[in-house]
């Protein structure tokens, strides 16, 4: 405690301390020193914020007490006096030595984190730059964010491609469990046939959903009764679309060729479905997976609500999407009017699956490993060193690369081409280059462009682990 001219203590010794070396109180007293004591003697206060030299070196002219900094002692309850005595620190000597610990902390502290301030021309941003540590996490991955190094050489294109039918007959053969559970499941299911059938004659529509595929309980359904008009549409094969799905009614039930725009034949369609003298009560449209990816359009839906909104067609279809209800807008599901029925068959989408698109299938528009080895196999040899050639060329462009370069990037110019074969005895004349071009694009085998420079560029549209298979096969078939 302080009180005017003395300093008490702990030990309750009154130690004398001039009016004037108040002022050179360290700034975390200083606010207590002067409602403690007002002193009648206005003086300018000196500034507290000071290096701790400067500090330690005023306060030594006025307190004896004060230690000298190069003959500090180790002990923090004791001090070094003037002449090698030694006396117990007190209150206002651990303050000290307290608080000058306390600013050397808070200036390393700011040396830390440092604030960058960056304008750019959209916003103004304040970035913390914090000091970098090399051995910290961060940057460990600033260094290896940047790296693209292939961890494996066993990539998935290296397997062969299935064939279609093949694949169908895989899935087929994968054995089936709990079947006695799942053919219960079905039965129940098909109790509701009479109520689905009686709720879509009253004008409304089925839509089912659930865990499981629900093919086969609609095609039982469809197959339910014989004297009713079903037309079952497969949403999952690629291939349809709303085009399809038009063109197979018009030509199924009117007898005539689709004409006009997909507005105009969805108009042709109700219009002969709602004559009084239609020779169809009703059509029953059975539809496999109404949010298959190449149906969900705004078009598709806006047509296929208008068909259904006929008071002779009816419409139930299955979904598997958990979010279907978010591609039908107010006015769409107020054509469809809805009946939403939980369907959860267990069972696998085997059939769904493999018309999908898949790494492991080779489709008919995409050209497969096979074909071209079947193509390559009937041809000449210089033919097929033609070929090798072209790919041999893509192969070594895809490796200097470090970004993923699809075929076109990695094609060659017909003049560049040209030199190459001709150079390794391929060809001896263009007339005869251009006659196997002419033979690979007969076959669908190469593919070509016409660059920004107005030259022709040749390349196999198969990425370069495909196109390694098929130069280790051609060495095979040569050394044949």
């Amino acid at each position: 405690m302080f009180t005017k001219n003395k300093i008490i203590s702990q030990s309750n010794k009154e130690i004398q301390v001039p009016l004037h070396e108040v002022n050179v109180i360290i700034e975390p007293f200083e606010y207590e020193l002067k409602q403690a004591y007002k002193p009648t003697v206005t003086r300018k206060m000196h500034n507290p914020i000071r290096k701790t030299s400067s500090r330690i070196a005023s306060l030594r002219a006025y307190n004896p007490f004060v230690v000298n900094k190069e003959n500090d002692s180790d002990d923090e309850g004791t001090l070094n006096l003037r002449g090698g005595k030694k006396r117990r620190v007190g209150t206002f000597e651990r303050q000290l030595r307290k608080v000058l610990k306390e600013d050397n902390e808070e200036e390393e502290e700011e040396k830390v984190e440092q604030v960058q301030v960056i304008k750019s021309k959209r916003t103004r941003q304040v970035i913390a730059v914090h000091e970098r540590d090399e051995k910290g996490w961060e940057r460990y991955f600033a260094d290896h964010s940047a790296s693209s190094a292939r961890t494996s050489f066993h990539t998935l294109s290296k397997l062969p491609a299935f064939e279609q039918k093949d694949l169908i007959e895989t899935i087929n053969s994968l054995p089936l469990k709990h079947q006695d559970q799942l053919d219960l499941i079905s039965k129940k299911y098909e109790t509701l046939f009479s109520q689905w059938y009686y709720q879509l004659r009253c004008g409304f529509n089925i839509i089912c959903y659930g865990y499981g595929s629900k093919r086969g309980i609609l095609e039982k359904f469809a197959r339910a009764r014989d004297d009713i008009h079903v037309l079952t549409i497969n949403g999952f094969m690629p291939k349809t679309t709303l085009k399809t799905i038009l063109r197979d009614i018009i030509q199924g039930y009117l007898n005539e060729q689709p004409r006009g725009s997909m507005e105009q034949q969805t108009k042709n369609i109700v219009t002969y479905f709602s004559a009084p003298n239609c020779e169809i009560d009703k059509l029953y449209l059975v539809f496999h997976n109404i949010d298959a990816p190449q149906l969900r359009a705004e078009q598709t839906y806006h047509c296929l609500s208008i068909i259904a909104s006929c008071p002779n067609i009816c419409l139930i279809a299955s979904t598997d999407h958990i979010n279907i209800g978010l591609l039908f807008d107010q006015m769409t599901t107020s054509r469809f009017n809805w009946l939403w029925f939980e369907l959860a068959t267990f069972q696998p989408h085997k059939i769904e699956h493999s018309f999908q698109n898949s790494s492991l299938m080779s489709s008919e528009s995409e050209l497969s490993p096979q074909a071209v080895y079947h193509v390559l196999s009937s041809l000449s040899q210089r033919a097929r060193g033609v070929f090798k050639t072209l790919i041999e060329h893509q192969i070594a462009e895809a490796e200097k690369s470090s970004k993923h370069l699809k075929p076109k990037d990695t094609g060659i110019e017909y003049n560049i081409l040209y030199d190459k074969c001709r150079r390794e005895f391929h060809v001896n004349s263009d007339n005869t280059f251009r006659g196997h071009l002419t033979e690979f694009r007969d076959h669908r085998i190469i593919q070509s462009y016409r660059s920004a420079y107005g030259t022709d560029i040749l390349y196999v549209p198969l990425d370069s682990d495909r196109l390694k298979g098929i130069a280790e096969k051609l060495e095979e078939l040569g050394e044949d």
